[in-house]
């Protein structure tokens, strides 16, 4: 098995959005919080899918990545799901 301590012993999903975090646009569920903490390596935040968006209501969440790769390999894996 490949240990990777900063994974390990780090906070991943912060509770507040920082500005230098990407917005993505497929919606979370379950398996998609499964993917991502097992998957990736970064800094996530799920918040909201926002206001700008006609399409989403007020009780969708989206990804937002810290860094700007990882948000677009969960769009390529998640975005027709």
């Amino acid at each position: 098995m490949n240990f990777r301590p900063h994974i390990w012993f780090s906070e991943r999903e912060l509770s507040f959005l920082p500005r230098h975090f990407v917005r993505t646009d497929a919606l979370v569920n379950s398996s998609s919080i499964h993917w991502v903490e097992t998957k990736l390596s970064g800094r996530y935040y799920i918040g909201p899918a926002g206001d700008d968006s006609i399409i989403h209501t007020f009780l969708d969440q989206v990804f937002y990545f810290e860094d700007h790769k990882e948000a677009m390999l969960y769009e390529l894996v998640w975005a027709g799901r």
